[in-house]
């Protein structure tokens, strides 16, 4: 069986996500506006709370990326190394959400990171087969 390559997996999910209503969806979310250089009176950074508040909302657009990049390896019938689907999937956010500067630097990273947390966390509680326990998007 052959294997996706990671730019082809990009590409196909640019092609299968309206990226303008996707960004409209991170803008929606008023979470990536907190400032992490100014505090509140409780010591926590500005706008921590609905950052955290809308931490569901980010796991749900994170896991419909990653549900539709397992989506496309299946129709093809290729197979994807997880780093490749890693790599592909964190690309797409990468370039397609655009942070505030300070955060900018870090982001590529952060994104990984987010991602593979998520994964791990699924494998943990239904194990490598987590797909037949969350549907795939159409």
């Amino acid at each position: 069986m052959a294997t996706v390559n990671s730019e082809l997996l990009l590409q196909g999910l640019k092609e299968a996500f309206n990226v303008e209503e996707f960004q409209a969806k991170f803008e929606a979310m008023k979470g990536f506006k907190f400032n992490p250089f100014k505090f509140g009176l409780d010591g926590t950074p500005e706008g921590w709370d609905i950052f955290v508040a809308d931490g569901a909302v980010m796991a749900a657009v994170f896991l419909d990326v990653i549900k539709t990049a397992e989506r496309l390896c299946y129709e093809t019938g290729e197979v994807a190394k997880g780093g490749d689907k890693l790599d592909a999937v964190a690309k797409f956010f990468d370039e397609v959400i655009d942070l505030p500067f300070y955060l900018e630097w870090a982001d590529g990273p952060a994104i990984k990171m987010i991602i593979s947390f998520l994964v791990n966390s699924l494998n943990k509680l239904f194990g490598k087969d987590w797909l037949t326990h969350i549907p795939v998007p159409a």
